[in-house]
């Protein structure tokens, strides 16, 4: 803005543009110590680090750490499966004593069944040769 175009603003237009600045400048001033204290922060990291050899003796470190957490999970679910095998096998012999169970009684209920039905075949038998033998007797009569 021009100072013509300045001194052509009124005061409440100069106080609201000079309000506008103060904020502006107070964001930049928290942005200025925000960035100032981030460096400082990395200057620290930096002297932690001390060199590079030492930093990546750092990251070595958390590796080691990641491959030993790893091979701790594959142990875990080696032991799972361990676990989960003899489980299964359990379950395999608990099904073949189930059926070989089942078996016995369906044999035993198949012969049952099969001696139920002789009986009834027996008994119809029986029964038609007496009333073949009435019905033979009375057509005799007759």
């Amino acid at each position: 803005m021009t100072d013509k175009q300045l001194k052509k603003l009124s005061r409440a237009d100069l106080l609201e543009m000079l309000l506008e600045q103060t904020k502006l400048v107070d964001i930049l001033k928290a942005e200025l110590e925000e960035t100032k204290a981030a460096l400082a922060e990395r200057r620290l990291e930096i002297e932690n680090a001390g060199s590079i050899a030492e930093a990546a003796l750092k990251i070595n470190g958390v590796f080691d750490a990641a491959q030993k957490a790893a091979e701790q999970y594959l142990e875990n679910i080696k032991l799972y499966d361990k676990e989960a095998s003899e489980a299964s096998k359990r379950q395999v012999e608990i099904s073949a004593e189930l059926e070989n169970k089942s078996r016995v009684m369906a044999k035993e209920l198949l012969e049952t069944t099969a001696e139920k039905c002789r009986n009834m075949e027996n008994e119809t038998k029986r029964l038609c040769d007496r009333m073949l033998k009435d019905a033979l007797k009375k057509s005799g009569e007759n």
